[in-house]
């Protein structure tokens, strides 16, 4: 095969697997994900912050994050907030640390990994965290994602989007939904009225 064949083939391949990166680059999500968006006052609920396809295997992985979840909240209120483990994939710490105000939270970690570790360990899909809302009062209340960085094993940053959540908080009140004791009772006794009435009439 002619050395110039060769040479097209090495770079028609070179091309393909560096737009694969790019284009893996490209599709990065970050979303809000709860198996329930719908909640009592008082009530609370688990929201995951998952980052997904990046490709298990493959380079560039995520190395670092910097970002805000903001919320409404005189809706919601930020329990607790706990990092994901997947920027320590072998065990070695991150640097990580988390900001709260009233109605956001900001969350940074920081991988201790190497590059190399992280790009054949590091899976497709990962929770970057955990945050545990409660219901504060009745309503909807839109969580959104502000990304500040996302900081990639090449040295460069993913672009990304965002998938924001809506959460449903409700009253827990159940006055008048069921009847008393005393009213089945009542109800039960009429029942038997026709039956007197007609041994009576006999």
């Amino acid at each position: 095969m002619p050395i110039k064949t060769v040479n097209a083939i090495c770079s028609f391949f070179i091309l393909l697997l560096s737009s694969l990166f790019v284009a893996k680059a490209n599709a990065i999500m970050i979303s809000l994900e709860t198996s329930d968006d719908t909640i009592n006052v008082g009530e609370a609920t688990a929201i995951d912050i998952i980052i997904s396809d990046l490709g298990f295997g493959f380079t560039p992985s995520l190395s670092a994050f910097d970002i805000e979840i903001s919320f409404d909240g005189s809706t919601l209120d930020l329990d607790s907030v706990t990092f994901g483990t997947d920027l320590d994939v072998f065990g070695l710490g991150s640097l990580q640390d988390s900001t709260i105000s009233s109605n956001s939270v900001s969350l940074y970690e920081i991988s201790f990994d190497s590059d190399i570790d992280l790009d054949l360990s590091q899976p497709d899909s990962f929770s970057l965290g955990s945050l545990i809302f409660s219901g504060q009062q009745a309503g909807s209340a839109q969580l959104d994602i502000d990304i500040l960085a996302l900081s990639n094993t090449e040295g460069r940053l993913f672009d990304a989007n965002t998938t924001p959540l809506v959460l449903t908080v409700n009253n827990n009140d159940n006055t008048g939904s069921s009847i008393s004791e005393p009213h089945h009772l009542a109800l039960f006794m009429l029942l038997f009225i026709p039956l007197i009435r007609k041994r009576n009439a006999h």
